[in-house]
C-alpha cells in the first residue's frame, strides 16, 4: 500500500491508486518545500526587536539622526546673459524713453479682454 493510501480518505483509495499516489507525492513535495522555505526565512530574519527604549533614560541607545537638506538636489538655473547697459539705454531712447512705457501702460486693453466685464467684489 502506498503512503498516500494510508493518509487518504477511504473513498479516494478505491479509485486509481497510482493517480492517488502521484497526487499525494506531489502534495508532500510541495509541503516539504514550503516548510523548507519557511525555515529558511525564519533563520534569515533578524533577531526580535529589543524592548522599547525608555525616552526618559539618558543612557539609552539612540539611532543616529540623519539630516537631508531640502536643498540637496537644488540645481541653479543656467547663467543669464545680461546685455551691456549702454546698449539697453540706447534701445530705450530709440523707442521713446520712459514716455513710451507710460503710453503703453495707458493704452486701452485689447478687444478680447475689454469684452468681458471686470469681476466685482460684493459682500
Amino acid at each position: 500500500m502506498c503512503l498516500s493510501e494510508k493518509i487518504m480518505h477511504p473513498s479516494v483509495r478505491h479509485g486509481l491508486p497510482w493517480a492517488a499516489c502521484l497526487i499525494a507525492i506531489t502534495m508532500a513535495q510541495a509541503q516539504a518545500q514550503a516548510q523548507a522555505q519557511a525555515q529558511a526565512q525564519a533563520q534569515a530574519q533578524p533577531a526580535a526587536r529589543p524592548a522599547a527604549r525608555d525616552p526618559l533614560d539618558a543612557r539609552a541607545d539612540v539611532p543616529p539622526l540623519i539630516h537631508r537638506s531640502p536643498l540637496e538636489r537644488y540645481r541653479p538655473a543656467g547663467a543669464l546673459e545680461v546685455g551691456s547697459w549702454p546698449q539697453a539705454n540706447d534701445n530705450v531712447n530709440r523707442i521713446g524713453g520712459w514716455r513710451a512705457y507710460a503710453r503703453e501702460a495707458q493704452a486701452p486693453a485689447p478687444a478680447a479682454a475689454a469684452s468681458a466685464p471686470a469681476p466685482q467684489h460684493r459682500h
